[in-house]
């Protein structure tokens, strides 16, 4: 849920069972922080951040290591990125 001070914003995706989700708020906030820096506007970068975070999490959903929460797939998760020097458009995966 994201609110921009006028309406709320909801990011959704299906539910991954895996308990490979450690990280999972670090990547969000690395992934919108570097499409922000980017030049891409706050909805965008959220919605793309949201969708990297999710391939990255899927991508890792069968991985088995050690105990615990696992690492998420990162190398796997990324996504094509078309700029311009003034504005950061992302394409949808």
């Amino acid at each position: 849920m994201v609110w921009d001070g006028t309406s709320l914003h909801e990011l959704r995706a299906d539910r991954i069972d895996t308990v490979n989700n450690h990280g999972t708020g670090c990547t969000f906030a690395s992934a919108t922080a570097a499409l922000l820096a980017r030049g891409g506007s706050v909805q965008d970068a959220l919605a793309a951040a949201k969708s990297f975070v999710t391939r990255a999490v899927a991508g890792s959903a069968t991985w088995r290591l050690g105990h615990g929460h696992g690492a998420l797939d990162h190398s796997g998760a990324s996504w094509p990125v078309h700029a311009s020097r003034s504005r950061c458009a992302i394409a949808a995966a």
